[in-house]
């Protein structure tokens, strides 16, 4: 196949045309980025192939008739099929259509398909230890209406660790899904106060790591340099990032790396708490790391390393070295609040939850 890139009535020929899609030039996505509305792609003559096309998936009219289990059958809800699909579209009875991905499609990536045996239908969840602000459509897989089917079932997982879920702060803050926010207040799973609180917040929370209540579990990759995350309440959301937090800036970077060093790789699951560590108090209030669950192996980058960090164990609390030349015992990582740049926004969010408390 051939691909033409045009671009100021100038065009200029691509070989291989579904790598040059799937996998830009540093030179194309630079003319992308500098000219996003005069750039298109086309196909032109594709080459022979005695292959057989791939199957398209089908085009189905999907209807949510209510996103509440415990009226699936009295309303009989539609189970759906969507394994497979890439970008699946959605219809609350009587309003537009909406679309999702499994993920967040980058540039020209297309995102990935659905699971294999991903059929059932939407559903309304919140997680009762959190607040209402935190909650979420999710896509439980079950083949049947009748008894204790949808219990028996299981929430489709985007990876592994954590099921699929679209935000009820992206349902509020985007027009799109007008249609599902409509359905959310008429089945009474939500309330207008809250959907006028999710309004107030700024644009664009619902695409990052939310934290709701302090010490709520979430999902931190050991190869990040940086822990960033908006802390989430009713009455305001707030922006704070960790740098360094997994890094070991002792030891040079590796060749092919932008960043400083990193000692250990994995997914684990974390909870911020407030230290009681007599060690502590003469700080005054101070934030510790517990890791909970290792969803991957946590490995070390580099055979026998002896550097700051100790490695992450699962129960306990994160520890660095003080020094590389210090006697001392490993010391329990903190972060204290009153000498921290975001020391401020943690303490206003710790008395927004408790203010907040009473709505939920």
């Amino acid at each position: 196949m051939s691909v033409f890139v045009r671009l100021n009535s100038s065009a200029r020929r691509f070989d291989s045309g579904l790598d040059l899609l799937r996998k830009p030039t540093p030179r194309l996505r630079c003319l992308i980025s500098l000219f996003p509305a005069r750039f298109y792609v086309t196909e032109i003559q594709p080459e022979h192939s005695d292959s057989p096309p791939a199957p398209k998936f089908p085009k189905v009219k999907r209807i949510i008739k209510t996103v509440d289990p415990s009226k699936y059958a009295s309303l009989k809800q539609n189970l759906y099929d969507i394994s497979g699909g890439r970008k699946i579209h959605f219809s609350p009875e009587g309003s537009d259509p909406f679309y999702f991905t499994i993920t967040r499609s980058k540039g020209l990536y297309p995102p990935p398909p659905f699971p294999n045996g991903s059929k059932g239908a939407l559903y309304y969840y919140r997680n009762p230890s959190l607040p209402s602000i935190s909650g979420e459509i999710r896509f439980r897989v079950f083949d049947s209406l009748h008894g204790d089917c949808f219990a028996k079932g299981y929430d489709m997982h985007a990876r592994p660790e954590r099921p699929w879920a679209l935000s009820l702060l992206r349902i509020v803050q985007m027009p799109s899904y007008a249609g599902l926010l409509r359905l959310l207040r008429e089945e009474k799973l939500i309330d207008d106060a809250l959907i006028k609180d999710i309004g107030k917040l700024p644009p664009g929370i619902h695409d990052r790591l939310n934290i709701f209540r302090l010490d709520q579990p979430f999902l931190v990759d050991l190869e990040k340099y940086c822990l960033t995350a908006n802390l989430v309440t009713r009455a305001g959301a707030w922006n704070f990032r960790i740098p360094n937090l997994f890094t070991d800036r002792t030891i040079p970077p590796e060749e092919d790396s932008s960043g400083p060093f990193v000692p250990f790789k994995g997914r684990s699951w974390v909870r911020f708490e407030v230290s009681d560590l007599p060690e502590h108090a003469k700080r005054g209030p101070c934030l510790v790391l517990r890791f909970l669950q290792c969803t991957t192996p946590l490995t070390p980058s580099t055979q026998n390393y002896t550097g700051m960090m100790i490695p992450p164990q699962e129960g306990e609390l994160y520890q660095r070295r003080v020094s590389l030349t210090s006697s001392k015992a490993p010391a329990v990582w903190c972060y204290p609040l009153q000498k921290r740049k975001y020391g401020d926004i943690w303490k206003t969010f710790i008395a927004s939850t408790k203010a907040q408390s009473g709505l939920d």
